[in-house]
């Protein structure tokens, strides 16, 4: 983050001390606290780090201290009553001031989270799932097989995997990416990945 050049600051960089602190745990969730450095090379200072304010990381919330700005960066916020401030329009030009178009400069952040995930293997045995829900499947109003090349050697495509409980209810629907020719001559064993 860089500060406007007419006050006569120079860029300055802010990182949370994710790196070097644990987060203290409060009713907003995880906290750390905002300071100079930079994603690169970390807290620019660890045994003394100048505070500039705080992240909210739980709900993506970065609090900058207005008075640390006005001491240590010359902001010279406007706290009267009765006035034009313009705090925001110059925290604001501040911010997308530091972004030149190249990939060194501008806002960055770094995320992190943690997926899940289990892998189901599912066996459609030969004489499973060789005919089709499709109405086109079927003719007629006894539901005769509409292609006679299917009576003897019925096909059809696996498209879909459905995950369920014990209670034979639906929990997850698995697509795959093409259709899958089942018949009395194949076996499929396919894998399904789920991420929670």
């Amino acid at each position: 983050m860089s500060y406007d050049k007419t006050i006569g600051v120079g860029p300055i960089t802010l990182v949370d001390d994710s790196t070097i602190a644990s987060a203290s745990n409060e009713d907003a969730g995880r906290v750390y606290n905002l300071v100079s450095g930079s994603i690169a090379r970390g807290v620019y200072n660890p045994t003394a780090p100048h505070y500039y304010g705080t992240v909210y990381t739980d709900h993506s919330t970065i609090v900058i201290n207005g008075n640390t700005l006005d001491q240590s960066l010359n902001f010279q916020t406007n706290t009267g009553s009765n006035s034009q401030g313009t705090n925001h329009l110059r925290l604001h030009g501040s911010i997308s001031a530091s972004y030149s178009g190249s990939v060194t400069n501008g806002f960055k952040a770094r995320n992190k989270e943690t997926v899940s995930s289990t892998f189901y293997f599912v066996r459609v045995k030969n004489g499973d799932f060789n005919y089709s829900n499709n109405p086109t499947y079927v003719t007629g109003s006894e539901g005769d097989i509409a292609e006679d090349e299917f009576i003897g050697d019925p096909k059809a495509y696996i498209t879909t995997v459905g995950l369920y409980n014990e209670s034979r209810e639906l929990l997850a629907l698995a697509k795959l990416s093409k259709p899958l020719l089942k018949s009395k001559k194949r076996e499929l064993n396919i894998r399904v990945k789920l991420e929670y």
